[in-house]
């Protein structure tokens, strides 16, 4: 190829001048030198396909001249410039690495037939190399399109979400990978539902708003040390995959992305199909009538997601709802208007509850929820909802009144109330079986305010001495009992300051907070702190707890509430009267109260 560039090293300007013109003529690029200290600076800056170089510059010799040029480029061939009486070093030229010599004087024909052979060679090479590169190519398509059909083959959704990170890091040279998706349709935010390899926790925990993905920003998708990969079929968003971490010393590049894009794409194809044989599965498991999961069909299912929950650090919890009056309905009002209160009851509930969530019927008047993504706090705000829902159904009308459906609801969460599907549920049945005594059910909860509640559960306790037995105990005593209580549990709540709950205590004066150990303080807390105050409010002042002014008339009673994911407790005291209980339900119910009648929020 006549554009092909050459450098002469040559000390003797003649023949220097010489094979320059020579070489000029036959078309080639020629630089010329008589410097090897300049040669060298050509080198390391520029790319010769053929260096004739001098065997006899002055103060260097052959071998050190070659050794030097190639310590500076490993780009193009030496050929050695020699006369007669110095061909007996060419063998040792030779062994140094270099291509091939000619002898002084020039012959244009030996010149020109030595460049042919060496370039001729080169080409070959050349060619060579593209033909492997090629074939390199094709044999790492062939084995990612064998891998992904193997992906195409798992149904389950989260052994393909598995599978799609740990291909995604092989194909991209990923050290981490992060799998992003919604758990609704219409949610605006993508949340991390799983990450494997070197994945800093923080960043799983972020979201991810969900125009990111849907902008055309190329920097979005590809960045040195970070993919951000589409999962799309069509115009349907099923989220993306985020690699990080590169192997590769320069970091990501297009055609890592492109590779990972790839793949994405077949594999939203398959999360669209184990979409639908989940729906096909569940319509296959379901009473078509209440629409609830059949327990022995779906109870090894329970075990496997409660196994991947554990493994995937995921939050799942159980709701246990068990109609406590079936029977004595069915005796009542007869089988049929019993069965439209049970359908309607459960209607009720799937409509409150998630598509991601699952309702079963365990036996006649006992059934399940289970959670996904949820814990125990989220069951006990989900079991609010479902009982503000139930308010008016189930309702059975007879010839001379109308029955109700008797309600009982409990909940446990994963891992804090066992890490086994046998574990939860006899946790949850001991909380059913409390529950189903509560003095909650003596209380019209939905008609008296939270004062009201209060004063009537002191005035049962008065009249009932049997309040001492069990979970519940009544005795007359003096205000101060009820401070030592309090100060009992913050500084249990201080101790355990990892463990999520809620703390509600009141009614106190702003100015004689004495229960309040101030050394020990209250921020960073994973339980929440809200104290009532009837005056002097803006004089209190703690960080990590929250100060509210109670409405007139609630100033007299004393009252605790405490929530956490290992137990619940409360107390009450007014008039020399007090009240203790571990009663869930009745802590959990006050709690709303509150939580309603003074505009507050679940804040953990």
């Amino acid at each position: 190829m006549k554009n092909d560039r050459i450098l002469v090293i040559d000390d003797e300007p003649f023949f220097l001048d010489m094979l320059g013109n020579i070489l000029s003529k036959k078309g080639y690029e020629v630089k010329l030198t008589s410097s090897l200290e300049d040669a060298l600076q050509f080198l390391k800056t520029e790319k010769f396909e053929l260096i004739f170089l001098d065997d006899s510059l002055k103060n260097v010799s052959g071998t050190s001249a070659i050794h030097r040029i190639k310590e500076t480029t490993k780009y193009g061939d030496i050929i050695v410039i020699t006369s007669l009486d110095d061909v007996a070093l060419v063998p040792q030229f030779i062994k140094e690495g270099v291509a091939d010599f000619v002898l002084k004087p020039y012959k244009t024909e030996e010149i020109e037939l030595v460049i042919d052979k060496i370039l001729k060679q080169k080409n070959i090479e050349k060619e060579k190399e593209v033909l492997l590169f090629e074939n390199i190519e094709f044999i790492e398509l062939l084995s990612l399109y064998r891998r992904i059909v193997r992906l195409l083959t798992i149904w389950e959704h989260d052994r393909l979400k598995d599978a799609l990170l740990d291909e995604i890091m092989q194909c991209t040279f990923g050290q981490g990978a992060l799998y992003y998706g919604l758990r609704n349709e219409e949610d605006r935010h993508f949340v991390c539902e799983l990450y494997k390899g070197i994945v800093d926790p923080a960043m799983a925990k972020k979201t991810v708003p969900r125009e990111a993905i849907e902008s055309p920003d190329i920097n979005f998708f590809i960045q040195q040390r970070e993919l951000n990969i589409p999962l799309k079929l069509d115009e349907k968003n099923y989220g993306f995959v985020k690699v990080v971490e590169p192997f590769l010393q320069d970091g990501f590049g297009e055609k890592e992305f492109n590779k990972a894009y790839l793949v994405c794409e077949f594999v939203s194809y398959a999360l669209e199909n184990a979409k639908r044989l989940e729906l096909l599965q569940r319509c296959a498991v379901k009473d078509e009538n209440t629409h609830a999961y059949y327990w022995d069909i779906l109870r090894d299912f329970v075990r496997k997601e409660i196994n991947k929950s554990l493994r995937y650090d995921r939050k799942l919890s159980i709701i246990g709802i068990n109609i406590e009056n079936i029977s004595e309905l069915r005796k009542n009002y007869g089988e049929l208007p019993v069965k439209d209160a049970v359908v309607e009851f459960s209607n009720t509930v799937n409509s409150v509850i998630r598509d991601s969530d699952w309702f079963v019927e365990v036996r006649d008047g006992e059934h399940l929820i289970f959670l996904t993504e949820t814990d125990y706090f989220g069951a006990i705000m989900a079991i609010r909802r479902i009982r503000q829902a139930l308010i008016g159904k189930g309702l059975i009308k007879g010839s001379r009144d109308v029955g109700e459906l008797l309600i009982n609801m409990a909940a446990v969460g994963l891992p804090v109330h066992g890490t086994t599907l046998e574990e939860l549920l006899k946790v949850l049945r001991a909380r059913l079986l409390i529950s189903r005594n509560s003095i909650y059910y003596k209380l019209d909860v939905n008609k008296n305010n939270f004062s009201h509640l209060c004063d009537e559960i002191l005035v049962m306790g008065a009249a009932d001495k049997r309040f001492g037995e069990g979970i519940y105990f009544w005795e007359q005593s003096e205000e101060k009992h009820f401070f030592e209580v309090l100060s009992l549990l913050l500084k249990d709540i201080k101790i355990n300051d990892k463990r999520r709950g809620v703390f509600y205590a009141g009614t106190f004066d702003g100015k004689k907070i004495d229960f309040i150990d101030e050394r020990l303080g209250f921020a960073d807390l994973s339980t929440k702190i809200y104290l009532f105050f009837s005056q002097n409010k803006d004089a209190f002042e703690e960080p990590g707890i929250v100060s509210v002014r109670v409405k007139e008339g609630d100033s007299e009673l004393k009252f605790l509430l405490y929530l956490n994911e290992h137990y619940s407790f409360m107390c009450l005291h007014k008039d020399s009267s007090y009240f203790e209980s571990s009663d869930a339900l009745l802590v959990e119910s006050l709690i709303n109260k509150l939580q309603i009648e003074y505009y507050l929020q679940w804040q953990l």
